[in-house]
């Protein structure tokens, strides 16, 4: 954090293949790599003046969590998100409206990359759709698909 009057907002995608690992019917290990980026825009207040920041980040990452349906509806999940930033273009500037002051931007590569791990733990819910030639009428379902064993 800097300065006093912190506002900010930050964001972070990946793309590349993920996997799926079944241990048990309820359990599974869910795991993806791939290139990224992440950003940052912040407004803030340092001894009276007002300032914008603006960070932009790219990497790669991967992402590795364990999946236990609680039900065939409902599950919980925890896990990690690793990213490692390598080049990136950071932007800060004075805050004032009646000029368009960019302020000086700073690109680095390999100068000032990050390493990152978030630990997370989510719930949520099981939403699946028949694979179909027609579209299904009803359309995607909650919960789990229904067992082969038990259609037959």
């Amino acid at each position: 954090m800097v300065g006093d009057d912190t506002h900010d907002f930050q964001g972070a995608g990946f793309f590349g293949p993920a996997f799926r690992v079944h241990f048990m019917d309820k359990l599974t290990l869910q795991t993806g790599i791939g290139i990224g980026a992440n950003g940052l825009y912040e407004r803030y207040e340092e001894s009276g003046t007002d300032y914008v920041r603006s960070i932009f980040n790219f990497g790669v990452g991967a992402d590795a969590g364990l999946k236990f349906d609680i039900t065939d509806t409902f599950f919980i999940k925890g896990g990690v998100n690793v990213a490692w930033s390598f080049l990136g273009v950071t932007n800060i500037s004075e805050n004032d409206r009646h000029s368009r002051n960019w302020g000086e931007t700073d690109k680095n590569f390999m100068d000032n990359w990050t390493l990152t791990a978030n630990p997370y733990i989510s719930f949520g819910v099981n939403i699946y759709s028949p694979k179909r030639e027609i579209p299904h009428p009803h359309g995607p379902r909650f919960g789990k698909p229904p067992r082969e064993e038990a259609a037959q």
